[in-house]
């Protein structure tokens, strides 16, 4: 069966910036981490909630 999920739109919900790409790749494997994903989580109970 072919996928068909190419049209699926996505809402940003959360956003984060650095200049330096060093900073960038701590925060990344960060929140790769369970208490990353649990601290995006908390962060972001409301709003995962009204999705």
């Amino acid at each position: 069966m072919a996928s068909h999920y190419w049209f699926i739109q996505y809402k940003i919900i959360y956003f984060e910036g650095f200049i330096s790409k060093k900073d960038t790749v701590k925060c990344e494997k960060y929140f790769k981490t369970t208490s990353g994903w649990r601290r995006l989580n908390k962060m972001l109970k409301d709003t995962l909630k009204n999705i």
